[in-house]
């Protein structure tokens, strides 16, 4: 379960994997966007600014992913 500004299947894009699950969305209010390579790729050529927010909501997203992981990590420890 995830919850505001999760991006999901960021590591299975950018390294060209298959992606392991399927999403599901069970909230109305969601906003979801899906992203191709190419997409990508035009975005990189012409908008180098929303290249930029798109670079830092995917970092926030590796970060939330890695303090998740690192507090289960913590906890089993106990």
């Amino acid at each position: 379960e995830h919850g505001p500004g999760v991006v999901v299947g960021a590591l299975e894009f950018f390294l060209d994997r298959p992606a392991p699950a399927t999403v599901r969305c069970s909230s109305a209010a969601a906003q979801l966007l899906a992203v191709s390579h190419a997409a990508i790729g035009q975005l990189m050529a012409h908008n180098p600014r929303a290249l930029a927010a798109l670079q830092v909501l995917l970092m926030r997203s590796a970060c939330m992913d890695l303090a998740s992981a690192q507090e289960a990590a913590n906890h089993a420890a106990l």
